[in-house]
């Protein structure tokens, strides 16, 4: 018969290899020997976000949060102070999947209480601000970040999101060259510079960023859709 610690052992094996339907079967066998028995909270509220991670990776995403929330559940902030950072941590990215994204902002929010600098949770409330169309306050984020971390792509890339949804043409073209820089061999980054030049109807200096970015990241499928979505409108 397996001990408490194998089950754990292999369910965190098998979430670290993605393989998450077997993790989810092992991990149901491990709460029915926590809940059972007279375990430690702490095993309990481990299992639970195991269970958790393990629905995340199906896209199961509803079910996640629930896992989560029973977690929590006996998980206070003044017994468990970093179980319950990690789980209002996990909670943000699944209520965005759902595009719930005012809770997912509560969920960030709880985390940076604890901890005001969490990159992490300061980049995915930007996120669903930018959702939201709070441009101005995902902007104030994103340029905090960019302080504390000058070199974070994806902090460079919502801040592009941010001045391309608000039509801030020229701005998201500066950034776009940032992006660039940062990463000349992502061909997100010549994506980003050619949505911008598409909008400006700036056809051929499109055309040029685009078969650079394949040149650079070949297997990029977001490139050759815009090379597709470039001709259509070069047509029109």
């Amino acid at each position: 018969m397996k001990q408490l610690k194998d089950y754990f052992t292999q369910v965190y094996g098998l979430l670290q290899q993605e393989r998450c339907e077997e993790a989810l079967k092992e991990v149901e066998s491990l709460l029915k020997i926590c809940l059972g028995g007279f375990y430690d909270d702490e095993l309990i509220i481990c299992a639970y976000s195991y269970k958790g991670a393990a629905l995340y990776g199906l896209g199961n995403y509803e079910d996640a949060v629930k896992c989560y929330e029973e977690a929590l559940k006996i998980c206070p902030q003044y017994s468990y102070p970093d179980y319950y950072e990690r789980l209002h941590t996990l909670r943000a990215p699944c209520y965005r999947a759902l595009k719930q994204y005012e809770q997912a902002i509560e969920a960030c929010n709880k985390v940076l209480e604890i901890s005001p600098h969490d990159i992490g949770s300061l980049k995915d409330k930007a996120s669903c601000l930018i959702k939201l169309k709070k441009y101005d306050d995902a902007h104030d984020i994103l340029s905090d970040i960019i302080r504390i971390s000058p070199q974070d792509f994806s902090a460079h890339l919502h801040l592009f999101n941010v001045f391309l949804n608000r039509t801030l043409y020229d701005k998201a073209l500066e950034q776009s060259e940032v992006l660039i820089r940062l990463h000349p061999q992502n061909g997100l980054s010549y994506d980003a510079k050619a949505v911008v030049l598409i909008r400006l109807k700036r056809w051929k200096e499109a055309q040029v960023v685009i078969e650079e970015g394949i040149k650079r990241e070949p297997k990029n499928s977001e490139l050759y859709y815009r090379v597709n979505s470039l001709s259509l409108r070069r047509k029109t």
